[in-house]
């Protein structure tokens, strides 16, 4: 389905039969004379892997932000499971947090950590777990992504796919409800990304969550999306399936997911 600027403020893009796990409600923010939002209405969709595409300064870690509660709208309402989170006060966002599994671009491990103590991390961090049980746990995750061997190794010992995969794996060991993943292949060649896209398939279809992933790799998010929104110039100008964005018609998002240099884009900054 597409959406124009116009009709964006009253269309919340979700059929009867589509649950949100995450919904932005006319939301507005700026930063001084810097609109990132201007009337933004997207659901995220509760257990799909859901893709969100748009040029570098659309607002995409923007809005990662303002669902983890690090930013908070101008004027407009953020759902999370049903529940406004205007209000709600530091306790509810921790809980919420702790729901919530967070892959970072440049992977953000703890160099002075081991894989195994990375992805113990967050386990230690949030639950009572004894150690044999963090242990079962973490080598749980890590076998997920294949990396049940490396457990001692220290993440400069690693190559960038193998980094990724441990923070994937750290991302998702407490069985998050929302995994927000910020540009996953970045930094990765072709084959590597293709890779970390199975993973994601693979993990997906283990945990069941909601996914919720930044990209600009448009070949994987074709590949794995279950649903695609584009977000310009502070609003959502498209959303649909994977096979609605490659026979789309709207010369905005075609520009876009062909890298073409013809269109309505300036390419110029």
């Amino acid at each position: 389905m597409i959406t124009n600027n116009k009709a964006n403020s009253k269309n919340t893009t979700t059929t009867p039969s589509e649950e949100s796990f995450v919904k932005f409600v006319d939301v507005h923010k700026s930063f001084g004379d810097f609109t990132v939002f201007d009337g933004l209405n997207l659901n995220i969709l509760k257990g799909k892997i859901n893709f969100v595409v748009g040029r570098s300064g659309s607002g995409k870690s923007v809005m990662l932000k303002h669902i983890l509660g690090f930013l908070q709208p101008d004027r407009g309402d953020i759902f999370i499971e049903n529940k406004n989170t205007k209000l709600f006060n530091t306790k509810d966002w921790q809980k919420t947090r702790k729901k919530v599994g967070m892959l970072f671009q440049d992977s953000a491990l703890f160099d002075s950590m081991s894989v195994f103590e990375n992805v113990a991390f967050p386990i230690r961090e949030h639950t009572k777990k004894s150690e044999k049980e963090i242990k079962e746990l973490v080598s749980q995750k890590l076998s997920l992504v294949g990396l049940d061997k490396h457990h001692k190794k220290l993440p400069a010992e690693l190559s960038g796919g193998m980094r990724k995969r441990v923070a994937l794996s750290r991302a998702i060991a407490l069985n998050p409800d929302l995994v927000l993943f910020d540009e996953p292949s970045s930094g990765l060649d072709p084959i590597v990304s293709s890779v970390v896209d199975k993973l994601i398939l693979d993990i997906h279809s283990n945990l069941k969550s909601t996914f919720l992933i930044i990209s600009h790799d448009m070949k994987g998010t074709l590949k794995i999306a279950h649903r695609v929104s584009m977000l310009y110039d502070g609003k959502l100008v498209f959303n649909g399936t994977s096979q609605e964005l490659t026979n789309t018609t709207n010369p905005l998002v075609k520009q876009f997911v062909h890298g073409r240099l013809d269109g309505p884009f300036n390419i110029f900054y």
